[in-house]
């Protein structure tokens, strides 16, 4: 995983022994990140007993019980959320794409629940 994507430690144009140690420090948190999600929510299909529908690109009707990290990362990101500032001299408000029941599935076996996707827009100073 740390040869290939979504990591990916291609040529590196690093100057010293520093850096190289501090890249490779990255790359294996990303590593773990990823390595978590994964068994979180695979954790949780096996508990519940279901699987998930609409990870594979071209095969939205194909569920799995054992999604990848990147499976899961590429559909969050193909739902185009969007998180739009809008301001005024009088204020700043902002207006957040509804959530679609898939991102609201992948939140729930990762045990997070809507809100942190609703607190979205509770961020100031963007």
């Amino acid at each position: 995983m740390l040869k290939d994507d979504p990591i990916g430690i291609s040529p590196l144009f690093v100057q010293n022994d520093v850096q190289i140690k501090g890249l490779t420090h990255l790359l294996l948190l990303a590593n773990r990140v990823l390595s978590e999600i994964e068994l979180r929510v695979r954790g949780s299909l096996k508990a519940k007993g279901e699987s998930l529908a609409g990870l594979k690109i071209g095969a939205p009707k194909q569920e799995t019980a054992t999604p990848t990290a990147t499976s899961l990362l590429k559909k969050v990101a193909s739902e185009e959320i969007t998180l739009t500032r809008i301001t005024t001299k009088e204020q700043a408000t902002y207006h957040l794409t509804k959530i679609t029941p898939i991102v609201q599935k992948i939140l729930e076996h990762l045990g997070l629940n809507s809100f942190v996707y609703d607190c979205l827009t509770e961020i100031k100073n963007l």
